[in-house]
């Protein structure tokens, strides 16, 4: 008998062997690897539900900025979410508790769920922290908080403070600029510096597709003007151009804004199909009517 063909032949044999042994030991680690990474997931997955869950509960005891601002951030999202939901009472306990947990940050949609609440003193504070806040880097002007600011004052009867916190008739104590074209003029036109026929003449100037917003926000702001000097006829004709309008999809707040303030006010005629009754108004926001 040849020794070394039998040899071989076991050498041979064991290899086999080994390479089916070292085959299923590749399986199993590729097994057990995918189990830990869908363990891994699983886990990461009920981690996260419990934190949604318990991010709303009491948690006074952790402190700190960290924790602060992430309660800020959950407490922020969910009110937002409320809000588009119109629950303004439930978004307005999220907003509040955003504040409580980090009032270092801007909440603005906290200041206009108090506006379309009615509330318009405590809006007016928080539009002026906010305004502070947002102007303190002293990189832009807060201009569209300047005008829900000046909004509130009108609604509780003081004009010439509703003029005064625009900045347009006096010098800016901050030295900002508005350098927006549409935004600069309807600071005037709040602040009685140009007339309603300047604004139409601007927003007509829109493009088919709205492209820069002409027509959505210059109408938006003059039903927010016209809705804080008690004019509600043109309010409702000004505010059914948003109201229609798909500028924007319906994940975004400004799709529901104008459709909730026309809610809020009870212009439901508005809120529904976006035509307001006793007024005709084109789809460059001229008053035919």
């Amino acid at each position: 008998m040849n020794c070394n063909k039998v040899f071989a032949s076991q050498s041979e044999r064991n290899n086999e062997e080994t390479g089916k042994q070292d085959n299923v030991d590749n399986n199993l680690l590729k097994e057990f690897a995918d189990l830990l990474a869908n363990a891994a997931a699983a886990f990461n997955k009920t981690k996260s539900a419990i934190r949604s869950e318990s991010i709303y509960e009491d948690h006074e005891e952790t402190g700190g900025v960290e924790y602060g601002l992430r309660y800020y951030r959950e407490y922020a999202k969910r009110g937002i979410q409320r809000f588009m939901d119109r629950n303004l009472m439930g978004a307005l306990d999220d907003f509040d508790r955003a504040i409580q947990s980090n009032n270092s940050q801007p909440l603005i949609q906290r200041g206009i769920t108090l506006y379309l609440l009615d509330r318009y003193a405590e809006a007016a504070n928080q539009f002026r922290k906010d305004i502070e806040l947002i102007e303190k880097p002293m990189m832009f002007k807060a201009s569209d908080l300047r005008l829900w600011l000046s909004a509130c004052m009108n609604k509780l009867g003081q004009l010439e403070e509703g003029q005064n916190v625009l900045e347009v008739l006096v010098p800016s104590p901050s030295g900002l600029d508005e350098k927006r074209f549409l935004m600069n003029s309807t600071l005037h036109f709040f602040s009685g510096q140009k007339r309603i026929e300047d604004m139409l003449e601007i927003i007509g100037a829109a493009d088919e597709k709205d492209t820069f917003g002409l027509r959505f926000f210059g109408n938006f702001y003059l039903a927010l003007y016209y809705d804080s000097i008690g004019d509600e006829g043109l309010a409702k004709a000004f505010l059914s151009v948003p109201c229609s309008s798909e500028k924007y999809p319906k994940r975004d707040m400004w799709y529901h804004l104008p459709r909730l303030f026309a809610s809020q006010r009870g212009w439901t005629e508005v809120d529904s199909s976006g035509e307001a009754k006793g007024a005709i108004v084109t789809k460059d926001g001229m008053i035919l009517q």
